[in-house]
């Protein structure tokens, strides 16, 4: 748990649980110790992301431009 700078109590491990439910984040880490907010850090699944490319018929031929890519930015933006 840590406390933001506007004194606001955070217990990380709550959020980085509900985020790592997404399929395509392999990791999480939440942080924003004596910070205004806090913020993710987050490592997407790239082996998911690929396969979910070729079933959506989208040409990628590397992690960069998979991350790119205005579907897969899209896709990730979804709630």
């Amino acid at each position: 748990m840590f406390k933001t700078a506007g004194g606001k109590y955070i217990a990380p491990q709550l959020i980085e649980n509900k985020i790592k439910e997404a399929f395509y984040i392999e990791q999480v880490a939440v942080v924003g110790n004596n910070q205004k907010f806090a913020s993710a850090l987050i490592a997407l699944s790239f082996n998911t992301l690929k396969e979910w490319c070729n079933i959506h018929k989208i040409s990628v031929d590397n992690p960069t431009d998979m991350i790119k890519s205005k579907d897969v930015i899209k896709r990730y933006s979804q709630k």
